[in-house]
């Protein structure tokens, strides 16, 4: 008999887009994956919250089939808590009825709990670490820092699981694109691009810049611009302002900051190398 596969999301709009963050792409991915495993699972997508399911979500609803967790009355053999925070009772519900619950981690938690003690920072709602799960999967990514943390607060071992990625979501956001978005090198100056959130210390711009600047003080003449992308935020920051202005590139005004963009639109069209640096999430 094929296993029933239960995937959590946690749904924070109507219609939001995939690339809000990238927890929808893994659940998505992993479905699929389960389900072109060739063992017969069958799998369902289920919503956490009480935002309506609209097709303006960014995939068929009907593939992976996709329906809000509550009122879900259908067996599970394994519920795998992904996307959407489960609480201790519902847990220990889906346990009771003999489903194996899974907790599988794919963001730098321990990270973003620090800087919400330490800098008053928004989390969403109270810290909620359910216990008796009946696994704890960690990303390779996110192990080092988050694996001990999870272990102790869930009272579960971690086991480093793989990263699981599909290009579908991509491809199609390039579908309108010239050339289908794909690269198309050519004798100009490069137009350098860094693509990283700000929104935390995992994901910060500082080094990417740093690099572009050392670039570009040994050869200016082959960079056209830098562009960093998510910084509408940060941008008037003081200290921020106070170490840009210590690199050539800001200067001689060849770097500018701009808010969010589609990332295939603007790979597109206004970038040839993108610089990228994450702290420990490799």
């Amino acid at each position: 008999m094929s296993l029933r596969i239960g995937i959590t999301i946690g749904l924070q709009s109507p219609g939001e887009s995939l690339w809000v963050n990238g927890i929808k792409q893994n659940a998505l991915a992993l479905a699929r994956l389960l389900k072109a495993s060739g063992r017969g699972f069958q799998v369902v997508l289920l919503n956490t919250t009480d935002i309506p399911l609209t097709p303006d979500l960014g995939w068929d609803l009907s593939n992976p089939r996709t329906v809000p967790l509550n009122g879900f009355e259908e067996h599970l053999d394994v519920l795998i808590a992904l996307g959407g925070a489960l609480d201790q009772t519902t847990v220990d519900a889906w346990r009771a009825r003999g489903t194996k619950v899974v907790a599988y981690k794919c963001g730098a938690e321990y990270v973003q709990s620090m800087q919400a003690v330490l800098f008053q920072r928004k989390m969403g709602g109270p810290p909620a670490y359910p216990q008796r799960y009946d696994a704890l999967w960690q990303i390779p990514q996110v192990a080092r820092t988050t694996a001990a943390f999870h272990a102790a607060l869930h009272r579960t071992p971690s086991t480093v699981v793989p990263f699981i990625w599909d290009p579908e979501a991509l491809e199609k956001s390039c579908e309108a694109l010239p050339h289908l978005g794909l690269y198309q090198p050519g004798p100009h100056r490069k137009r350098l691009s860094v693509f990283e959130p700000n929104l935390d210390v995992v994901k910060y711009c500082l080094y990417p810049i740093l690099a572009a600047e050392l670039v570009y003080r040994r050869s200016p003449e082959r960079i056209e611009f830098l562009s960093v992308l998510n910084a509408d935020h940060i941008k008037d920051n003081p200290e921020f302002l106070g170490i840009m202005g210590h690199l050539d590139i800001v200067q001689q005004k060849r770097a500018f900051f701009e808010g969010r963009h589609q990332t295939a639109w603007f790979l597109a069209h206004h970038t040839d190398v993108v610089i990228s640096h994450q702290w420990d999430n490799p």
